[in-house]
């Protein structure tokens, strides 16, 4: 996502609120960020299996000593968009991005290169959230998916 895209402080707020209630384990943190009520039975079970599976990406991600990262990617508006079309998808009032994190290095990867790869399969070097983000009405929302692919 663009540094000086509108919607990156927005998405960066999320990702380190998300960050900080997946770090606590604790699922009255979490919970609300990832669907609150309409979360099921299975994805509470899942999310808490990836934050407890010593070979889930999340433990190796989040909670390894030492420095961790993270990145946020949104989708690149293409090329052959005028100005003004540009504009107006940046001043929209829904959009979504990953935000991704992973433990040590310098920040330059490895990265999914497509969200296809944001799946958390395990040995994934990184882990990876999707936010959907909206600004319509009075107070701004999001919400979190925590996507999950089968074995390596």
């Amino acid at each position: 996502m663009a540094a000086d895209s509108a919607w990156t402080p927005r998405f960066a707020a999320a990702a380190d609120a998300l960050a900080l209630a997946l770090r606590s384990r604790d699922e009255a943190q979490w919970a609300p960020l990832l669907g609150g009520q309409w979360l099921t039975v299975a994805d509470r079970d899942r999310i808490k299996a990836l934050l407890n599976d010593r070979g889930s990406p999340f433990v190796q991600a989040l909670f390894s000593e030492g420095s961790n990262r993270s990145a946020i990617f949104g989708w690149a508006a293409p090329a052959s968009l005028a100005a003004d079309e540009r504009a107006a998808i940046e001043a929209g009032q829904e959009a979504e991005a990953l935000v991704c994190w992973s433990a040590g290095g310098n920040g330059a990867g490895p990265w999914p290169a497509t969200a296809i790869e944001a799946d958390n399969r395990p040995g994934r070097p990184y882990a990876c959230a999707r936010i959907v983000y909206s600004i319509r009405g009075a107070t701004p929302t999001w919400r979190a998916f925590i996507e999950q692919g089968g074995p390596a």
